[in-house]
């Protein structure tokens, strides 16, 4: 018996009726010369007693994937936080009710109390902002 190893790391044991030969390797298909007799030899074995040959291999076929999935639509991406145009009219809401209290605060500490009766509108602005940027959207 002669023991040999392919480039793709498979060790192959073959007959000495082989050795000087080039056979292909059975997993990979490529060229594999065999070395002529010496240090690689082994005792026979009865269960290596076949010899490889290039018509003995097939290639394992490959499994296709099933090809009606193809017009299936995908869902929607879990992943993240997507924004539509509640989302973004929220922000812009809460943007609003936010500024609208801040001016009202510096015309109180300026003494005017005019702008005062604003707060209800902002305060109306930022809770429909934050309904809108935590509701779903639909598109």
């Amino acid at each position: 018996m002669i023991i040999t190893k392919c480039r793709c790391g498979r060790q192959l044991k073959l007959k000495d009726s082989l050795a000087g030969k080039t056979i292909r390797c059975p997993q990979c298909s490529k060229p594999v010369a065999v070395p002529t007799g010496g240090a690689n030899e082994v005792d026979d074995d009865d269960f290596l007693d076949d010899e490889v040959e290039d018509d003995d291999y097939e290639p394992p076929a490959r499994s296709r994937g099933s090809r009606g999935n193809r017009n299936r639509k995908r869902g929607k991406r879990s992943a993240g936080f997507e924004f539509g145009w509640r989302q973004i009219m929220g922000v812009l809401a809460l943007g609003l009710g936010s500024l609208i209290i801040l001016g009202s605060t510096i015309a109180l500490i300026n003494g005017k109390t005019e702008l005062v009766g604003g707060i209800g509108f902002a305060i109306l602005c930022i809770s429909v902002g934050v309904y809108w940027i935590r509701g779903k959207t639909y598109e």
